[in-house]
């Protein structure tokens, strides 16, 4: 893609769904490999920075980027049905909608990502963050990610394995942090619907319901669970769950009980535990509240919403008061989730 091609100085505002007012230097949008890597070899010819940008769903955008703001919008969907191993390995393009995807892999009958609907942001982000949401992660389901080495100039593809997942952590956001765009995504689907519902919210919810447990019916109560808790990016600006859920060790854990008997914990293969972020915020009464103008969702104290469409630097007060709070009252740190874009 030349230079010419490019938009300068571009208000990307309505390109981040926290909002947040900022304006690109130079902006791109790419849809296929071979304009990526134009785009990417024009910027580093002028020594500019490069960032790239998503859904939006996940980054913090400060009022000005300096460089080129990249936007991948690879498209495409291309499945390998093995019927003897009764499952489908779907590529996707980094492009894609993943709710759009989740939708339509139901449609077709392939199943394991269900219960992922209504995560926002692009395909090509779900590797990145290990997306994982009512008992079921990304990593379960992942075969391999094709990406491109800012440093090599070539494109490489990863086992899932050597994606390196944790919980919300892998390579592509630490040791390949700034060096890989990834452009495609294979999952591992299965053919028959085995429809995981062990999550407590799913659990309760299926227990009162009398209808089959489908896949279907996992999308479409996840959808009205999270529909009911969640608010939604287009009327509140937010970035859906702002912290990471804490994992502490079992010592750690029992100081936590003796001050605090109720509180919620999930055990880890690790032997480590994992406590809802959310529950910490509400406990510290902020749940609803408004910090640095910056509101705590009133149904989902993990949501961090920015209804005055102010700057990164009140979300980021914000977010540093009540990770403070927490840490003053349970002696437990809170983690970021959405990354600074151009930082």
């Amino acid at each position: 893609m030349p230079i010419t091609d490019w938009q300068s100085h571009l208000d990307i505002s309505h390109l981040n769904t926290m909002a947040m007012p900022c304006v690109a230097e130079h902006y791109a949008e790419v849809s296929a490999e071979d304009a990526l890597v134009s785009a990417i070899k024009a910027a580093q010819a002028q020594h500019l920075s490069l960032h790239v940008l998503g859904g939006g769903s996940n980054v913090l955008c400060p009022p000005l980027i300096q460089g080129l703001v990249l936007r991948p919008l690879i498209k495409g969907i291309f499945s390998d049905i093995q019927h003897k191993k009764g499952q489908v390995l779907l590529t996707v393009g980094a492009g894609e909608n993943w709710h759009q995807l989740v939708e339509w892999t139901l449609g077709q009958g392939y199943y394991g990502i269900e219960n992922l609907a209504l995560i926002p942001g692009c395909v090509g982000a779900a590797p990145i963050q290990n997306i994982g949401a009512y008992g079921v992660e990304l990593s379960d389901v992942l075969d391999s990610v094709k990406w491109f080495d800012l440093q090599t100039h070539s494109f490489k593809t990863f086992s899932a394995e050597a994606c390196e997942l944790g919980y919300r952590e892998s390579v592509f956001k630490q040791r390949l942090k700034g060096q890989a765009i990834i452009t495609a995504v294979t999952l591992k689907l299965s053919l028959e619907p085995s429809p995981v519902i062990h999550y407590k919210p799913l659990a309760e919810y299926f227990a009162n319901s009398a209808g089959p447990v489908t896949p279907k019916a996992v999308f479409d109560a996840v959808c009205k669970q999270r529909n009911a808790k969640l608010p939604n990016p287009g009327a509140i600006p937010n970035s859906g769950s702002f912290f990471k859920n804490p994992v502490v060790s079992l010592s750690q854990l029992t100081r936590l009980q003796k001050k605090s008997p109720s509180i919620p914990f999930y055990p880890q293969p690790n032997g480590c535990a994992k406590i809802p972020a959310a529950w910490l915020i509400d406990q510290c009464g902020l749940k609803g509240c408004q910090v640095h103008g910056l509101v705590v969702h009133a149904k989902q104290a993990l949501v961090l919403t920015n209804p005055k469409r102010l700057e990164l630097s009140a979300v980021i007060n914000a977010s540093e008061e009540i990770a403070a709070t927490v840490r003053q009252r349970f002696d437990v740190q809170l983690e970021r989730e959405p990354q600074i874009l151009g930082a």
